[in-house]
């Protein structure tokens, strides 16, 4: 027992891991997948689609801005497991839409879990049981919601072609619950529950220590944050990069149809797409341990304009593998590089009060962003206009993702300056 007790983040990791696989992995695949069967069958536009999935957003956004102070008072065993099969009932409420109406009620209670079962959840329990390697920790959790996605892509599609989409609902609400019993048996809040104590710890030494955390420093007092010209631009930097990774991430499987590709194959270069967000996370996580956050997000932002000139660009299998490859990479902006620039920006010591803002940018982005690609379709009839406009979009996102930096900077080395004696984060941790 003793032995487990030491070792029990490992156990965290994994459940995290499995949770988000089954969570996020599903979630990554019910509009794209889905969009052009349910309007099919229902007689609706693709607009009227989106908009009924981009209130699960609506209703993520309020759920990720209100998850710290529930987390808090509850924490994430019981809020996990309770949102899980809440979620999982929404879905078998999908499998029986009827209408719009229906499906945008469904949606609505799915994204009330966002906030409690997603990657800011995910990023909040990294830091209660790791102390060092949270970049590499965070990618290799998340990952699992590429890996996730990518396996559900296939199976989904499956039983949408061979039974309906119907069944492909109930089905996702019956892994929602699988998922919330998992937590409720092997989830703790934090070590302290089970008398154990964080990864990493114990203070570190040498020249590997200081460089591991040189982007981890203690920070602004959280009353002083909010008021920083650098976090006002901080949340517009969020939210313009999940935008412009938004436009073509729920239309990918329609968009490759229109390209003259079959559903099945549509259907399978998504499944590449996120089995590659999965390794792009990873990747990303031990990039932001080694290079820090500020050039990792920096990276991501530039394939993001890369990966929108890519796809309004297809005219063949090899370039749409290339462009898939590259999204991966510009997907990554709307998961993991979230926490780990509020982290390296703004310090470790505001971290809890303000990631729930900068998390909850992201559902608000593809609140917006979904419904509008999808109502220029259904008056241009195509997507790659849309994609273009993105990448200018992204273009100019990234030079104010630049003027942050070195804004950032300054106010760092001023504010250090003036409080010499600000303690590491090795000494408070």
């Amino acid at each position: 027992m003793g032995f487990i007790k030491r070792h029990y983040c490992w156990i965290i990791v994994t459940v995290i891991l499995l949770e988000l696989a089954v969570y996020s992995g599903i979630l990554n695949n019910i509009s794209s997948l889905h969009l052009i069967p349910v309007t099919t069958e229902l007689g609706m536009s693709r607009g009227s689609f989106s908009l009924a999935m981009s209130v699960r957003s609506l209703t993520g956004f309020f759920s990720t801005l209100l998850s710290g102070i529930l987390f808090r008072k509850f924490g994430h065993r019981k809020l996990a497991t309770v949102f899980l099969l809440i979620a999982g009932g929404a879905f078998v409420l999908l499998g029986w839409s009827q209408n719009v109406m229906m499906l945008a009620v469904a949606c609505g209670v799915i994204g009330l879990s966002e906030g409690f079962c997603s990657t800011a959840a995910a990023s909040r329990m990294v830091n209660t049981w790791f102390r060092s390697h949270q970049g590499l920790i965070l990618g290799l959790v998340t990952a699992s919601t590429g890996l996730g996605g990518s396996l559900f892509s296939v199976v989904l599609s499956d039983v949408i072609q061979v039974h309906s989409w119907r069944q492909s609902y109930w089905l996702s609400g019956i892994l929602m619950a699988s998922a919330a019993v998992m937590i409720f048996l092997l989830s703790r809040n934090r070590p302290g529950d089970i008398g154990s104590r964080p990864f990493g710890e114990t203070k570190p030494h040498g020249k590997k220590a200081r460089k591991e955390n040189r982007d981890h420093w203690f920070g602004y007092e959280p009353e002083d944050v909010t008021k920083k010209a650098t976090f006002k631009i901080m949340i517009a930097v969020v939210f313009f990069s999940c935008v412009c990774s938004y436009i073509p991430f729920a239309v990918v499987v329609p968009h490759l149809q229109d390209c003259g590709m079959s559903a099945s194959d549509a259907a399978s270069y998504q499944s590449i797409l996120l089995l590659a967000l999965a390794a792009a996370k990873f990747i990303c996580g031990i990039l932001s341990d080694i290079i820090g956050a500020r050039s990792t997000n920096l990276l991501c932002m530039l394939c993001t304009v890369a990966a929108l000139v890519l796809l309004a660009l297809i005219n063949g299998p090899t370039m749409a593998l290339i462009a898939m490859i590259v999204f991966s990479v510009a997907l990554v902006m709307t998961t993991i590089t979230v926490p780990l620039l509020s982290s390296s920006l703004f310090g470790y010591h505001c971290q809890s009060n303000i990631i729930g803002i900068f998390m909850a940018l992201v559902p608000a982005a593809s609140v917006v962003t979904n419904p509008i690609v999808n109502l220029i379709y259904d008056r241009i009839g195509s997507y790659k206009p849309i994609f273009l406009g993105g990448a200018i979009l992204a273009a100019v996102t990234t030079a104010l993702m630049i003027l942050l930096f070195i804004l950032a900077a300054r106010d760092r080395k001023k504010y250090e300056s003036t409080h010499s004696n600000m303690p590491a984060l090795e000494d408070i941790i």
